[in-house]
């Protein structure tokens, strides 16, 4: 899950700065990392000592079983991340403001 990063705010902003200018130099070669922006983020953090978070602070929706209760979940997980599928979030389209109509 990419979508859960942090740091202390100078740790964050050399994180930032240095993947914004790997990607110009992408750019200016022509060159498109295979995964985009986590290509350049797994590369920035394969040789730093990072905090690696349990799957507790981001667990996929799809993987809750029906039978656990909302207190129950949250006993054991911190982060739920939702299925973009899911019709009841409104379905891919939707929710990249790519569709004004939820499926």
């Amino acid at each position: 899950m990419g979508g859960f990063n942090g740091g202390t705010p100078t740790a964050f902003k050399q994180l930032v700065d240095t993947i914004a200018h790997n990607t110009d130099i992408d750019e200016k070669n022509g060159v498109m990392a295979q995964w985009h922006d986590e290509s350049h983020l797994n590369r920035y953090l394969y040789d730093k000592k990072t905090l690696i978070l349990t799957p507790m602070y981001g667990y996929p929706e799809n993987r809750v079983g029906s039978e656990a209760t909302h207190e129950e979940f949250h006993e054991t997980h911190k982060l739920l991340i939702m299925d973009k599928s899911n019709p009841k979030w409104g379905g891919h389209k939707y929710l990249r403001g790519q569709s004004d109509k939820k499926n």
